[in-house]
């Protein structure tokens, strides 16, 4: 069993192709998916170099990852992590705005 972070293989491979990358992790490990971190990150500079963002500021594309854990067989649980503290309410509005959009029910 694993836990699902995908910011965490960020690179500037995966930066900006992280549809794929969501959608790969899903594909290859499925329902051995026991919990998820919701993250999101910002290019800042050409080495490159990433920096903590508040959840749809960076280039996590969090609507292939909510579509996804909704398709799973049972509720997965979501935790947003490592932000400041008044980064968490504009990161849990983006989710759950983007799970409405897509008509994905999160429970809390």
């Amino acid at each position: 069993k694993v836990t699902l972070d995908p910011t965490n293989m960020l690179h500037a491979g995966t930066y900006f192709r992280t549809s794929e990358l969501i959608q790969t992790c899903f594909d290859l490990l499925g329902e051995d998916i026991c919990y998820a971190h919701a993250k999101d990150k910002t290019w800042t500079s050409m080495m490159p170099s990433f920096e903590a963002a508040t959840l749809g500021d960076g280039g996590m594309d969090f609507e292939v990852y909510l579509a996804n854990l909704s398709r799973m067989k049972y509720p997965r649980a979501l935790l947003i992590e490592h932000l400041p503290q008044e980064q968490y309410a504009p990161s849990k509005k983006h989710l759950m705005d983007t799970a409405a959009k897509l008509g994905v029910k999160i429970y809390s």
